[in-house]
């Protein structure tokens, strides 16, 4: 059976998971059925069953969404004031940045377990006992990671620690994650030419559910925002955006070595250049995109965030941030992030050594392919003083 074939079978998976048969607009199917077409014959194939899994949990994370949406119908009017999103291309400081700031107490986050399992937040004290909570636990933490090194030295993660909104869009099969599997490329042109505001909408609904009534402002987290900066101010007019940079050959290739780093050992075919081509291609088209979208909204919303400055005064760092955007700084958020500081001083998750020419990442090719971004990141050194 063709993983074409497996369509129901998958849905089948995530309600015996659950226990929900209510999966919403039928709006996803076209997508997971592009996707599935795509990936091939082979449900056995090098790293699919990592990627099937991947779409059970989603499957799965869309029943109890929508189980929320028709359950706490109220809550959906919750309104979501000025969140801040923190985006910019994978390895630019983007966790780093985001496992710092979002340590502060009197903000709103998105905790794994939730991203997955949308439901409204019950009280911290709770959060063990949630049968969802235990679930997420149990079936995607801990079975994700054994004998998985190599992701859990890249992307540490916790259940009830603050994780990536790419948990809860890829709910809709929209993901940049799929874009990075080369035997995509239908999905990969959909994805790239798609109007993700329905995938926004959709995010600000489940946002409305776990704040449970909360109004306090949001810190979010996803690189792959930056290919939807007008569905963001679309879903979130007064939203707040802090743009991290890094060098753009050095973020590719590092972007190139993590993806090499967790598929070298599926027997895939692809080669590193493969790969490198391809991380190249997406993510060069959402830096310009990103870019051209910029250029339609308020200056004022958006801040400019250089890795090195995090890494050099990463105190300094989360103030000037907090200070742009007239959130509070206040004594329990600053002793949170010198906690949170001590706890781990050196910030940096790596997997060794690497050389850009091994994926075929030149800094010729990048610019050429970056366009109009180029021009930001200059201004940005310049401005900075790096």
């Amino acid at each position: 059976m063709n993983l074409s074939e497996q369509f129901e079978h998958l849905h089948q998976l995530a309600t015996e998971r659950t226990g929900l048969n209510d999966f919403g607009s039928s709006d996803y199917e076209e997508p997971l059925r592009l996707l599935l077409s795509d990936l091939g014959d082979d449900p056995n194939g090098a790293g699919m069953q990592s990627v099937i899994s991947q779409i059970v949990n989603s499957l799965a994370g869309r029943l109890v969404a929508q189980k929320s949406f028709t359950d706490h119908a109220e809550l959906l009017d919750t309104p979501i004031v000025k969140p801040v999103f923190i985006i910019g291309t994978p390895r630019s400081g983007t966790t780093v940045l985001h496992r710092l700031i979002t340590s502060d107490p009197g903000i709103q986050v998105l905790p794994y377990w939730l991203a997955h399992m949308p439901v409204p937040r019950p009280p911290r004290e709770q959060w063990q006992e949630n049968s969802w909570y235990q679930l997420v636990e149990q079936e995607y933490v801990q079975k994700f990671f054994k004998g998985r090194k190599a992701a859990s030295t890249l992307h540490p993660i916790a259940v009830e620690k603050a994780d990536e909104c790419i948990w809860v869009i890829e709910q809709t099969f929209w993901s940049a994650l799929f874009l990075n599997i080369n035997r995509a490329p239908n999905y990969t042109k959909w994805a790239l030419e798609k109007d993700t505001r329905p995938e926004f909408e959709y995010y600000r609904k489940v946002l409305a559910i776990i704040s449970n009534g909360d109004t306090r402002q949001w810190i979010l987290k996803n690189p792959a925002h930056i290919f939807c900066v007008d569905a963001i101010m679309a879903a979130f007019p007064d939203a707040r955006i802090v743009h991290t940079h890094r060098d753009p050959v050095t973020a590719v290739a590092s972007t190139a070595n993590v993806t090499w780093a967790m598929n070298r050992g599926a027997k895939s075919g692809l080669t590193m250049q493969d790969i490198g081509s391809s991380i190249l291609q997406t993510w060069a088209h959402g830096l310009e995109r990103m870019e051209q979208s910029r250029r339609r909204y308020e200056e004022s919303q958006f801040f400019d965030v250089h890795m090195r400055e995090t890494q050099r005064d990463p105190l300094g760092t989360m103030r000037r941030i907090y200070e742009h955007f007239e959130i509070p700084v206040t004594s329990a958020t600053l002793t949170a992030w010198r906690d949170e500081l001590e706890r781990d001083p050196n910030q940096a998750h790596s997997i060794g050594s690497y050389d850009p020419d091994d994926f075929g990442i030149t800094e010729t090719n990048v610019v050429k392919q970056i366009g109009l971004y180029a021009e930001r990141y200059r201004r940005v050194c310049e401005a900075k003083g790096l």
